[in-house]
């Protein structure tokens, strides 16, 4: 399973360089942790393949509160959770996130 993950901070019109995010796996009923990272200065996070993922439900966190306090300004959430399920390991699963402090947009996508 490959994952593409890309974010637009629209406050400001630019890439949400350094958000960092966790994949999470569901495994009987819990959560664990695949992954952590941070999207780079081009806004993404393109392609990477986790260790010892499966088909499963998963869900990408993203820490919104640190990103905006780190810019001098507050959101009115800390997390934003995407959670998808991976029904096939060689899919390519697509995650577009556009996110300012009082809102945000998720897209979701899924290539054979």
């Amino acid at each position: 399973m490959r994952i593409c993950v890309e974010v637009v901070d629209s406050s400001c019109g630019r890439q949400a360089t350094g958000l960092d995010f966790r994949l999470d796996q569901k495994v009987d009923g819990l959560w664990n942790t695949v992954l952590r990272g941070e999207i780079g200065t081009r806004g993404c996070v393109l392609d990477f393949a986790p260790p010892h993922v499966r088909r499963a439900i998963h869900r990408l966190v993203f820490d919104v509160d640190r990103y905006f306090v780190t810019m001098g300004t507050s959101a009115c959430y800390p997390e934003i959770v995407a959670v998808f399920l991976v029904r096939n390991e060689a899919e390519t699963h697509r995650v577009c996130l556009a996110l300012s402090p009082y809102s945000y947009a998720a897209q979701f996508t899924v290539d054979n």
